[in-house]
């Protein structure tokens, strides 16, 4: 057979078709067994220093499909680029492969991307109060828009500073929460309905976008309320921004590069992180589209037309319920 290989590899920064956390999702051909390479997932990450949960290692058509969580999804990536050369290289029985020196640089890489402790902190603070939290430009982001504070990472206290009981005084977390966020995915019919929404609600409008810009958007002080339109392609390969929102469509299938039943769950990530009090609109005509209906937290209602989706989203009717 041959040597083993990666043939897919997916750091995913947010919620996603894997996993609900960020987390890394790989595939490898070629000549190794499910036991080899969970070992070898396990004892690298503890070597490097990677925190790491919810280890599945899979049979699939042709292949291993490799997932995990962790919270370093780019050092995640590099840790499995690692594991997988170094499978080759015993393949191969290759004496001449770097591995002290290749795993020097991951511990390098992961100490370097490190958030301070008091970061962590109050992140998981946040997650217990049911806030939502992230870092966005050295910036760590508490709570989203008008309902939202943030600090410099920098200016957050050392390790010898009593790091969570100083900076978690400071925080104003009675008024911390989320904004009335809209996410609509697809190609143009979606995008005409995001665009007539937004005209309709007076809400920010933010088209095509990616991890970098939502998190921009939710970090400002001035948002109350907002329509997402995430480009497609972000989507599938990095996740989402956000852990929740309040409506949400799936309304297209554009062309991600997948077979179309998985790009339909790969696109309808954010159905399955709408409120349970809130609504979703789906495509009915489309059947890749519609099977994910079952899979809703939330009311589920048919939209085929951009007059449909934008009542449905606005909290109106417009549609029968699926």
């Amino acid at each position: 057979m041959s040597m083993p290989a990666l043939s897919t590899l997916f750091a995913f920064v947010g919620p996603n078709r894997f996993h609900p956390r960020p987390c890394v999702a790989a595939t490898i051909t070629g000549e190794t067994t499910l036991a080899r390479v969970r070992n070898a997932v396990k004892d690298v990450a503890q070597r490097v220093g990677l925190v790491i949960g919810s280890l599945v290692v899979e049979a699939v058509p042709g292949a291993l499909r490799v997932v995990f969580a962790t919270p370093d999804a780019a050092i995640g990536a590099d840790l499995m680029r690692y594991v997988v050369a170094g499978l080759a290289a015993k393949h191969l029985a290759d004496e001449e492969w770097d591995e002290d020196g290749q795993l020097w640089d991951l511990q390098k890489q992961r100490r370097a991307a490190a958030l301070p402790l008091a970061a962590l902190q109050l992140l998981a603070e946040a997650e217990a109060r049911g806030v939502p939290g992230f870092v966005h430009a050295g910036w760590l982001q508490l709570g989203e828009g008008l309902r939202g504070w943030r600090t410099a990472l920098a200016d957050l206290p050392g390790p010898a500073e009593a790091p969570f009981a100083r900076a978690a005084s400071v925080v104003p977390w009675e008024r911390l929460g989320r904004v009335d966020l809209v996410v609509l995915v697809g190609d143009a019919l979606a995008r005409a309905a995001a665009t007539a929404l937004a005209a309709r609600s007076g809400a920010v409008l933010l088209a095509d976008a990616t991890i970098e810009t939502t998190h921009a958007l939710l970090a400002d002080p001035r948002l109350t309320h907002a329509v997402l339109l995430p480009e497609p392609t972000d989507l599938v390969t990095r996740g989402t921004a956000f852990r929740r929102c309040a409506r949400s469509a799936l309304l297209d299938l554009p062309d991600v590069q997948l077979p179309r039943a998985d790009a339909a769950r790969a696109l309808g990530v954010p159905l399955l992180l709408t409120d349970p009090g809130g609504r979703a609109a789906l495509r009915a005509d489309i059947a890749e589209i519609a099977a994910l209906a079952v899979y809703a937290p939330c009311p589920v209602f048919s939209a085929e037309t951009v007059e449909q989706a934008v009542e449905i989203l606005a909290a109106g009717a417009g549609a029968s319920r699926m």
